[in-house]
């Protein structure tokens, strides 16, 4: 079996497996680069909080106009808070966002698409089922159920829209309405993307 462009399903997601490693290869240090940019923002105003004191201090004595203030003292806890959280973010996402955490991906991804296929096959095998009268009813437990894969892109952990997948063997068997209720909490981008055109394929987001 091909695609329109003639590649057979192992030949297309050897191809999207690389360009999800090299990409998400960038994305995590496009991000990191941000979060460190962010975190030095951040460092700087705590800093300014921590040695700026509100009003200033007595010229005399040196001690903090606002000392005696329960506003003041507010403040200061508040900033002292702020500064301990801030380290400890800082220490957090350093200790796992590092080099090492690349070769880890890329051997948690190698295998991706040889456990997606059979997922994918199982819903196709379940719709085909139910429509041939070899089950009344079917539960397909596979994760995820690829609601961001779109046509042409795999996305978001989703490397087969197995929904879509189901869906369309069922009304390639003949059935003529088939409903997808998606009550995930992100966006089924790729189902949309995949039925938006698709009249007699109703699909809803909850």
């Amino acid at each position: 079996m091909k695609n329109a462009e003639g590649r057979t399903p192992r030949e297309l997601f050897t191809v999207e497996l690389k360009i999800l490693l090299h990409s998400g290869e960038k994305w995590m240090k496009n991000t990191a680069t941000s979060c460190m940019i962010v975190a030095t923002l951040i460092a700087t105003m705590v800093s300014s909080a921590a040695f700026i004191v509100p009003s200033g201090n007595n010229e005399k004595t040196g001690i903090p106009i606002h000392l005696i203030e329960t506003a003041f003292h507010v403040f200061a806890i508040s900033d002292a808070i702020a500064l301990s959280f801030y380290s400890i973010s800082i220490l957090m996402f350093l200790s796992i966002h590092t080099s090492a955490i690349l070769p880890l991906i890329h051997k948690l991804m190698k295998h991706s698409a040889r456990a997606a296929r059979p997922a994918a096959g199982l819903c196709a095998d379940l719709a085909s089922a139910i429509f041939s009268g070899c089950a009344k009813n079917g539960f397909a437990l596979v994760r995820p159920p690829g609601h961001h894969a779109s046509v042409r892109q795999s996305m978001g952990f989703c490397l087969h829209n197995n929904a879509a997948v189901a869906a369309l063997v069922a009304q390639t068997a003949g059935v003529k309405k088939v409903l997808i209720v998606d009550r995930d909490v992100h966006h089924g981008n790729g189902t949309q993307e995949i039925f938006e055109q698709n009249k007699s394929m109703p699909w809803t987001y909850l």
